[in-house]
């Protein structure tokens, strides 16, 4: 009889085990940064290192605060600062500074703080959820994004990011002047495209990307929550 649970408690391990790793999804970092911020090119090179990881999917979201100082990001969007002021809102924090990471909608840190954010990933690993999302381009003009039919707590945004893979920049001005930087999945627009509540959803979203844009679809529960998905499409 014990030889028998000993064998019932082992498969129930390997089921759990097979469920874990089947429900796996890479960690979502946004890193707010900025081309005329002397502290941003230390946490673009750790984005860097961690976005090489196959448990993380991070971008870069430029900001144009900086831009007083004499250098104007050409990757800035005041859509991206809004962004990083509603986080501000729903953190409660008392101001926005770069370099921000973060982590999976969750919490947040300094961009260069590795040590912080590998513990904030650790931590939203611990109690991940993965909606699977099917990315598709049927055609040049369009994208169709696939969403399952899942139990949700909580209204939930369908967000569309359009980035860059990778972009560099020679700074002429301002506190990195005479540096050259390289940047990780630079967004260069996003918006909501709809929302969720769990029912089963086929979204055809008129869309026409640019020479080496991807996209990336992000499922957070609303006023900017926990991320429950990350689907991909790379061109």
């Amino acid at each position: 009889m014990q030889t028998i649970k000993n064998i019932l408690f082992a498969l129930s391990l390997m089921s759990i085990a097979s469920i874990s790793v089947a429900e796996a999804r890479p960690t979502v970092l946004e890193l707010f940064t900025s081309e005329g911020c002397s502290s941003c090119p230390t946490a673009e090179a750790e984005i860097a290192q961690l976005n090489a990881r196959e448990d993380v999917f991070a971008l870069s979201l430029h900001v144009d605060y900086w831009d007083y100082i004499g250098w104007k990001d050409p990757f800035a969007t005041p859509s991206n600062t809004a962004r990083q002021r509603a986080y501000r809102q729903a953190f409660n924090e008392s101001k926005i500074y770069t370099p921000q990471v973060v982590v999976d909608g969750l919490e947040e840190t300094v961009g260069s703080w590795g040590w912080r954010i590998k513990m904030l990933m650790h931590k939203a690993q611990q109690n991940q959820v993965d909606v699977p999302i099917r990315v598709t381009q049927p055609d040049a003009e369009k994208l169709r994004i696939v969403l399952p039919k899942r139990s949700i707590k909580n209204p939930v945004d369908v967000l569309m990011f359009v980035y860059l893979p990778n972009t560099e920049s020679n700074v002429r001005k301002g506190e990195n002047r005479g540096k050259f930087l390289k940047h990780t999945n630079v967004v260069t627009r996003f918006f909501k495209v709809a929302s969720w509540d769990g029912a089963e959803m086929i979204l055809n979203v008129p869309e026409q990307l640019q020479k080496g844009e991807n996209v990336a679809i992000i499922l957070q529960e609303e006023n900017l929550g926990k991320v429950l998905g990350l689907g991909l499409l790379n061109k």
